[in-house]
């Protein structure tokens, strides 16, 4: 941090976590927290991975490869602890240790209080849209560590003791989501902005260190049960375009949807662009280049133009071996205090939100089946089970006794099923030219859904539960 006395600098720095705890404190789950708690458990029972998909009847024997699989088991010991409420805790932590590392990274280039809290405060805004319970919290979080160890030897900081822990976090990253792909990406553009450098005569020491980090890294993504066949998985989200069409999440930003944070993306970015014009810096501007390019591919990669406006900010020329090692701020006594004054306000907030167990389980009901699975669950009727894309994940969870027809592995099930399940229910294509709607005896879907007001008219079908905001309807005959 800076040389301003502690109270203040507690003060100064304190705006940006008031912003994340108005971002993160809230009820609201994601579509896909059902099917990784579900994967988690399924890992937890069997001992192992899964090799084929064991949650839907339209892929069953299909080879599924759990990329994420780390990241659901802590999720279901969660869960199993201290139900919702602990992944909320869970979730607020993360994006604590995101602006905590990203106020790290920024305090230790950038000596200005006023322009670091302004950085990190766009930073935090821009990220809000973000922070939810899905993996990309800690693709987040290792790519801030990543970006930090490559900045810290482009300042000269090659002897950092924290260095050689890279590799370990890309185990584990690897484990968690398989975006840890970013973080090899940010790797490969240190290295060659330290290539082109050392062709001009400058800092040979720098690439060495930073390929040989690199491959460190890269190594040890492998050390996961399903090894080189997470980099299968990269090439079928590399090649699927569908998704990218049709999951909101997913598209590109239009002015017109763009979200609030998505804005604040858009200044940050506009400071990094002014900073690299100003700076030159080559590592800066290929690295803002590859933030932009990843944003306009899809909003979701939001976070990569964020970091990268960051450092494009931070960024200065390498520093050269003979300069010696930059000097590395002390960690001093009153950042404990501000970590305790951090934690302190988010107690209190949400208190005052009222996040309690019982509001967490309302707020899940009020955004997804949960009595029509739990009715289900019940029943004996048998599937196969008709659902829509939304909803897939959660019925993997609350509804295990019926495999759903897909849910938000999009890479598992493909364009073709993806854009046939939205067009049918939606209304915008024939339901019964669906083949799996035509093998199947449930259907469960949103009581306002445009096919679920034509299943109502058909005399095949009948509504055997509806609760406003989900309906299920079974085929007469059974």
């Amino acid at each position: 941090m800076s040389n301003q006395p502690p109270g203040r600098e507690v003060l100064v720095w304190l705006l940006p976590y008031i912003m994340l705890a108005l971002e993160t404190l809230h009820p609201q789950t994601s579509a896909d927290l059902g099917w990784q708690l579900r994967t988690g458990a399924w890992v937890m029972e069997h001992g192992t991975v899964p090799e084929t998909d064991p949650f839907c009847w339209t892929s069953q024997g299909r080879r599924w490869v759990a990329y994420s699989w780390l990241y659901g088991v802590v999720l279901h010991s969660l869960y199993q602890t201290g139900g919702l409420f602990a992944i909320l805790v869970a979730r607020v932590g993360l994006a604590v240790a995101i602006a905590a590392s990203l106020q790290r990274l920024i305090a230790r280039h950038e000596p200005r209080p006023l322009v670091g809290v302004t950085l990190l405060t766009l930073a935090v805004g821009s990220l809000g849209p973000l922070f939810t319970d899905r993996p990309w919290l800690v693709t987040i979080l290792f790519s801030t560590w990543t970006l930090s160890a490559i900045l810290e030897l482009r300042a000269g900081h090659a002897a950092a003791w924290w260095l050689g822990l890279l590799p370990p976090v890309y185990v584990l990253w690897a484990n968690t989501h398989i975006q840890f792909v970013y973080g090899l990406g940010l790797l490969s553009l240190g290295c060659l902005a330290g290539a082109v450098e050392w062709l001009r005569g400058q800092g040979g020491w720098l690439l060495g260190r930073l390929l040989g980090l690199t491959a460190a890294c890269s190594l040890a993504t492998l050390a996961t049960p399903y090894h080189y066949q997470l980099y299968g998985v990269v090439l079928e989200y590399a090649t699927q375009r569908g998704a990218y069409q049709w999951v909101e999440e997913l598209r590109a930003p239009r002015p017109t949807t763009m979200l609030w944070g998505e804005w604040l993306g858009v200044v940050l970015a506009s400071w990094g662009v002014v900073a690299v014009l100003r700076r030159r810096s080559l590592f800066a501007g290929l690295l803002l280049a590859a933030g932009m390019a990843a944003f306009l591919h899809s909003r979701r990669d939001l976070w990569l133009l964020v970091l990268a406006s960051v450092a494009a900010v931070l960024a200065a020329p390498a520093r050269p071996a003979s300069a010696g090692p930059a000097p590395v701020p002390a960690l001093r006594w009153h950042r404990i205090a501000f970590g305790a004054v951090v934690a302190g306000l988010f107690v209190v907030l949400g208190s005052l939100r009222g996040l309690t167990p019982d509001r967490l389980e309302a707020a899940l009901a009020s955004r997804y089946p949960v009595g029509a699975a739990a009715w289900l669950q019940e029943q004996t009727i048998p599937g196969p089970l008709y659902n829509d894309f939304d909803w897939g994940g959660f019925l993997i969870w609350r509804l295990p006794r019926l495999p759903v027809c897909i849910d938000g592995r999009t890479n598992l099930h493909g364009d073709a099923r993806l854009r046939r399940n939205l067009d049918v229910w939606s209304n915008v294509a024939d339901p019964f030219s669906d083949p799996d709607l035509a093998q199947a005896r449930v259907v469960l879907g949103p009581a306002t859904a445009p096919l679920t007001a034509q299943l109502r008219q058909e005399p095949d079908f009948r509504v055997v539960y509806d609760d406003g905001l989900a309906t299920v309807l079974v085929r007469k005959s059974e």
